[in-house]
């Protein structure tokens, strides 16, 4: 949760709570699955237009960072 607002990604609270649920063991209600992909989806998107926003400002991605490091 902290790091979702931290670099601006919306979400429902939910989805938190699915994610620690699945995470530690406990049993996933399967009548959240279907609103669980679609937020999973809409979070994706997001994470897109983040990484769309950072290449058009030239800003590398730890992706390219590691590229340059084994570079040299």
């Amino acid at each position: 949760m902290e790091w979702f607002d931290r670099i601006g990604i919306h979400y429902d609270i939910r989805t938190i709570q699915t994610y620690e649920r699945v995470r530690y063991g406990e049993d996933l209600d399967e009548c959240m699955d279907g609103w669980f992909k679609d937020e999973i989806k809409a979070i994706k998107k997001q994470f897109n237009k983040l990484e769309k926003i950072r290449n058009e400002d030239n800003v590398t991605g730890l992706k390219d960072n590691i590229k340059k490091i084994f570079r040299r």
